[in-house]
């Protein structure tokens, strides 16, 4: 798996919401176009899996504040899940963070990904919540860096 930073307006950044729309808003009913993307130019990173140059992960990060970095989405497609693409994404995340200063990883992970996040030294920060763009359990999560 090849990694690649992706600027917002790109094709792969059209991909990356194609895939995020498949993996993290259709099969609840939901759409993408839903989202305020707007902030994804110029303040968000978006970090690539590709594999024979097809994107086949994505995982969008968001500043905070200059001590930490918020993990928004994290998708990988359903044909390439198992194959550490998601972990690899998360750790060049984690990369990033301490090339930048940051200290803190926060995300709000799905109820379904919690041992995955755990698996990698992230810890349960507060109570699970629904939030009102996907009616999917959301666990509040911090990493210190």
């Amino acid at each position: 798996m090849e990694i690649q930073y992706i600027k917002y307006g790109t094709e792969e950044y059209k991909e990356s919401i194609i895939l995020r729309d498949e993996v993290l808003r259709i099969p609840w009913g939901r759409s993408i176009k839903e989202d305020d993307l707007t902030l994804e130019d110029g303040f968000d990173i978006l970090i690539g899996g590709f594999i024979n140059n097809k994107l086949k992960g994505v995982i969008v990060l968001h500043p905070l504040d200059e001590n930490e970095i918020q993990i928004k989405y994290l998708a990988v497609s359903k044909d390439s899940r198992g194959l550490g693409i998601g972990r690899k994404l998360v750790l060049e995340t984690e990369k990033y963070a301490l090339n930048n200063n940051y200290k803190k990883i926060f995300l709000e992970s799905r109820d379904t990904a919690v041992n995955f996040y755990k698996e990698l030294n992230y810890i349960v920060i507060d109570k699970p919540f629904m939030p009102e763009f996907v009616p999917i359990l959301h666990i509040p999560m911090i990493k210190d860096i």
